[in-house]
This record gives structure tokens, C-alpha cells and sequence, in this order.
């Protein structure tokens, strides 16, 4: 069973005031930091978790729930990054742990890692979990609702099989403010844009009327001429 103390301490005796106080002014979080790099906390990770030892999905669910409870961004980081490590031992009923996870990190930096993981798992269990993404997208938390439209990402650039349904989560949430609503949408749909420009620019044409600045800007950043130019100039005129 991994020491979250000794991870605490271990990190903190590479920690940097300077580099806390940074991380915290960019990352506008209440959190505490410790002051050190991702990489850094990947390679303690990996200190603790080697692969070849494993680590049993019980120790998994106990230790990232309680690293998220902890003052310091960088603990919460730690849990979240072990269920990034360790996805293969989540079941189809750990969903409502990294509901609990999103609710708890407050910061894009730790809800984002959890949308891969979460898309495993939804992918893995099928319709009944999509029902409680379905539920993600009319949350309270902004985050959680950020949660919804990032995890399907990855089944998005597979395939338009779930299309229809983010674009009813991406249409719930245009008019919303929230920044990182709003950045949420235009990353997927710039990554869809990829793969399928198509149904991208018909959702932006659409809504070229209200979808927000960062929004737009993400969603025609690759998109093809003369498309982009078109949907620009309706932009600009709106």
C-alpha cells in the first residue's frame, strides 16, 4: 500500500516556493502547491506503482479518493494520474468514483486527465454508463459537465456513432459563460474537425449566431478552405 505522507514529503523536498506560487497565479486555484513539475510527479508515481508489482483496484479506488482530498494540488494530481496508470483495473462500477474525483479536483488540469480513463470505461460497460454521462451533461458542477463533453472525444474521432449525442451536451451548453465550458467545446470539436470536418462545421455553421469566440476559434482552426474562410466571415458579421 502506497504512503501518501511519503509521497507528500518526498515531493515537497524537491518543491519550489517560487515555482508554487507560479503554479498557483496560472493556475487561479485556491489549492496549495507544492512547487513541482508534472514529470516530476509521474516519476513518483512510478516509484511507488511499478508495473510489473501492479497495484489491486481496491488500494487503486482507496488511494485516489484520499489523494484527492488533499490541500496540495499536486497530491490530487497524484490520484488522478494513478487512475490515468491503472485504467484497466476500473470496472463498470467505478463511474461514480471519478465523478466523485472531478467533483474534488476543481482544476482542468486534474479534471482532463480523467476523460480517457472515463471513455475506457464507458466504451468497455456500453449504454448503461452513457446514461450517467447523459446525466454529467446537465450537472450542476462545471466541471463535471466539462467531464461529459471531454470523455467522449476519443469515440468521437473513432466514429459519428456518438455525434448526435454530444452535439445535444455541446447545445445544452452553448450559452453558457463559463470559460472552460466554452474551451471544452471548440478542443472537441477542432479534434473532430480532424477526422470529420463535415458534421464540424454544419454544428458551427449552425450556431455561428451564438457559439462563443474561443469556441469558434477551436472549431475552424483546421477545418478546410474554402469553409473556414466562409464560416469566419459569418462570424465577423454576426
Amino acid at each position: 500500500m502506497i504512503d501518501l505522507t511519503a509521497v507528500e514529503a518526498s515531493l515537497a523536498s524537491v518543491g519550489s516556493a517560487k515555482r508554487a506560487s507560479d503554479m498557483k497565479a496560472f493556475m487561479k486555484s485556491d489549492l496549495d502547491f507544492i512547487g513541482v513539475s508534472l514529470p516530476t510527479i509521474r516519476k513518483e508515481l512510478r516509484a511507488h506503482t511499478p508495473r510489473r508489482q501492479g497495484i489491486e483496484r481496491a488500494s487503486l479506488l482507496e488511494l485516489s479518493r484520499e489523494s484527492v482530498e488533499s490541500r496540495f494540488f499536486e497530491m490530487r494530481l497524484f490520484g488522478v494520474l494513478m487512475i490515468e496508470r491503472f485504467t484497466d483495473l476500473l470496472c463498470c462500477e467505478d463511474l461514480p468514483h471519478i465523478e466523485h474525483m472531478t467533483r474534488r479536483t476543481q482544476a482542468w488540469a486534474l479534471v482532463d486527465p480523467l476523460a480517457r480513463p472515463t471513455w475506457t470505461v464507458v466504451e468497455r460497460c456500453g449504454d448503461v454508463l452513457l446514461e450517467t454521462v447523459d446525466r454529467w451533461s446537465n450537472d450542476d458542477n462545471f466541471w463535471v459537465r466539462r467531464l461529459a463533453l471531454l470523455c467522449l472525444m476519443p469515440g468521437l474521432i473513432k466514429s459519428d456513432e456518438l455525434w448526435d449525442r454530444w452535439v445535444g451536451y455541446a447545445e445544452s451548453m452553448i450559452l453558457e459563460k463559463e470559460f472552460f465550458i466554452r474551451k471544452a467545446i471548440g478542443w472537441t470539436l477542432r479534434e473532430v474537425s480532424k477526422v470529420r470536418p463535415e458534421p464540424v462545421s454544419g454544428f458551427v455553421e449552425r450556431h455561428v449566431d451564438v457559439i462563443s469566440g474561443v469556441s469558434f476559434r477551436e472549431a475552424v482552426k483546421y477545418l478546410p478552405e474554402p469553409v473556414k474562410s466562409k464560416l469566419q466571415a459569418a462570424y465577423k458579421a454576426r
